[in-house]
């Protein structure tokens, strides 16, 4: 930056370099209060008493005179005059002089949603990076923040969770900001302990035969190496517990795309609805589903609910619905958007796919109809909008949650409306997984996602239309061989007589069988991202080292499937190209 001030305009200042440091803290601390400061807003009508009002007024007052502060001290001075205004709204409703009417309520939101634009914009200027959609700081101040006359008061307009607290009824929380590279810098030590000690363990018993003698030194070295793991796995859940985050942030973003969405679109009416806001996630993957969501949201404003006009005529409520949730489930966290429009209609979908030359029936034979549209350049809506349907956004929904170790699944009716459900691994660093052997070489794979290992007799394996089944608890599950996926000798050969291993899994409510050489153990280990160096494959999820010094690749079976029929799909189109080329001589 240099000598130019982070924000842009003639009456931006200049900020002191020795405050630079500081700028990163400063955004930070401003998104919570505008954070809080909304949500005192939007529940504002619904408190009881004057004395909370009064309250809640003071508590607002008092973040945006902090804003204002921190803006004039880091030289954005057109935001610093911008929350001047709003302060002296706010005083004029703390002395009573005027009445804060849902209008006026609605008039501070979005002068709010101004101030954290103008925010993004000096922020992005700040790290030499161009600011998406967002206006300058000097195009924020020059909004205006009129108030409208008085009227009744009135509960504010339905665009708010319902599970939000009055900042007025909050306790005051002691915290210490500290920079997420240190806590992961922390927990990656924390991991490397791990790893140690699980190879002094693997050491251990490998020379135990010579100790059999010193009962005593076993059961200390036992008490010693379970006190020890009992430690790391307290130490490290109380530094992941500093990566995780509530999602409420990332909801309060999307609240103001649909805002924002609304603002341009009068045809339309729709009430934002979230459920699950205290549900935590780690930072970074939260940080990534961020793009994801927009998407999602975006989609549903546009192509999921209906013109209100339309709305009635179907015997609708005018106002749509779009829900955002999220819900912690064991070592999962499902993140949901839902809305009440149009659903998403399986035929047109195929009929489009065909128009521009998807091999379908081989789609079909490992997804639903409706998931076309997470296929490259797909989009089924009839006009582009500045908003979507350009055929970018749902293949790259699907690839981010992939990056993450997730899932997407679709469930829609047409006419009701679409549900889109995300699964995300709380973590993505210590697991316990399943070591099998495949090709003489090992691998591991998330136990969660197994639902059964089984043996049985190769015979037992029949073959049909080119696919491999076995009868499995009276149902017929598809087997899919790994060893002859990753290049290796098939498993799976029909002169033979031997006894395999099957790893049965859940992919979209089916049951699948992945055959592997064996099972050797389940163990915990620590999933490391794959070296740079290396190819990238959305079915490998990452690598770990085992006690024994071995690395390992650790494979998303689901993703394990997804691949096999992508390649099937790929050779399919190849083998019909050769043959069109061979008619074609």
């Amino acid at each position: 930056m240099g000598e130019q001030g982070v924000c842009s305009g003639k009456k931006g200042g200049i900020m002191d370099e020795s405050l630079r440091d500081l700028f990163p803290d400063f955004i930070e601390e401003t998104a919570d209060i505008l954070t809080r400061v909304g949500e005192t807003l939007k529940t504002f009508g619904d408190l009881p008493s004057e004395a909370e009002r009064e309250a809640a007024v003071a508590d607002m007052f008092r973040g945006v005179h902090t804003i204002k502060g921190g803006c004039a001290m880091f030289g954005l001075n057109e935001l610093k005059e911008f929350s001047h205004k709003i302060e002296a709204l706010l005083g004029a409703f703390r002395g009573k002089a005027v009445t804060l009417t849902a209008d006026r309520i609605q008039t501070f939101v979005r002068a709010l949603d101004k101030i954290d634009e103008g925010l993004r914009a000096a922020e992005a200027q700040f790290r030499g990076v161009p600011a998406v959609e967002n206006p300058t700081p000097l195009e924020v101040a020059a909004v205006s923040v009129e108030m409208p006359v008085d009227r009744p008061m009135e509960k504010p307009a339905p665009l708010a969770t319902h599970e939000l607290v009055p900042a007025a009824q909050q306790g005051a929380v002691e915290v210490l900001r500290v920079p997420l590279s240190l806590v992961s810098t922390a927990l990656n030590n924390i991991w490397e302990v791990f790893l140690i000690r699980n190879q002094i363990g693997y050491l251990f018993e490998k020379e135990k035969e010579y100790l059999k003698d010193r009962l005593d030194l076993l059961q200390s070295w036992e008490n010693l190496d379970s006190a020890l793991k009992r430690h790391i796995s307290e130490l490290e859940s109380a530094v992941m517990a500093m990566r995780m985050t509530s999602v409420k942030p990332l909801f309060s973003r999307m609240e103001k795309a649909v805002r924002s969405y609304l603002t341009s679109h009068p045809d339309k009416k729709i009430e934002f609805k979230t459920a699950g806001e205290r549900t935590e996630l780690d930072k970074k993957v939260m940080d990534m589903l961020g793009e994801p969501l927009i998407h999602l949201i975006r989609n549903a404003m546009d192509h999921g609910v209906e013109k209100a006009e339309e709305r009635v005529k179907r015997g609708k409520s005018e106002t749509g619905t779009i829900l955002l949730a999220a819900e912690a489930l064991a070592d999962r966290v499902v993140v949901t958007v839902s809305d009440d429009g149009n659903g998403i209609n399986g035929d047109k979908l195929v009929q489009k796919a065909q128009e521009k030359g998807i091999d379908v029936a081989s789609f079909l034979k490992s997804a639903m109809p409706v998931d076309l549209i997470f296929c490259p350049g797909f989009s089924t809506a009839e006009v582009v909008t500045d908003v979507s349907g350009r055929g970018v956004g749902m293949d790259v929904v699907k690839h981010s949650i992939d990056e993450l170790g997730g899932s997407i699944e679709i469930r829609t009716e047409i006419g009701k409306g679409t549900h889109f459900i995300i699964s995300l691994p709380l973590s993505l660093s210590v697991i316990f997984s399943t070591l099998f052997e495949v090709g003489g070489e090992l691998y591991g794979a998330n136990i969660g996602l197994i639902v059964e290992i089984c043996r049985m007799n190769r015979a037992l394996i029949k073959k049909s239309n080119g696919a491999s089944y076995i009868l499995f608890r009276e149902k017929f599950l598809e087997v899919y061989d790994l060893a002859e996926f990753l290049g290796k000798a098939t498993l799976i050969r029909e002169e033979d007589d031997f006894d395999v291993t099957l790893l049965v899994i859940r992919i979209k409510g089916e049951f699948v069988a992945v055959l592997v050489g064996g099972v050797r153990q389940n163990i915990e280990i620590v999933v490391k991202p794959v070296p740079e160096l290396l190819p990238r494959y959305s079915f490998v999820q990452g690598m770990s080292i085992l006690p024994t010094g071995q690395a390992v690749f650790i494979l998303a079976l689901d993703k394990v499937v997804e691949a096999i029929h992508m390649s099937k799909r790929i050779s399919g189109k190849d083998v019909q190209k050769r043959e069109v080329d061979v008619a074609a001589q």
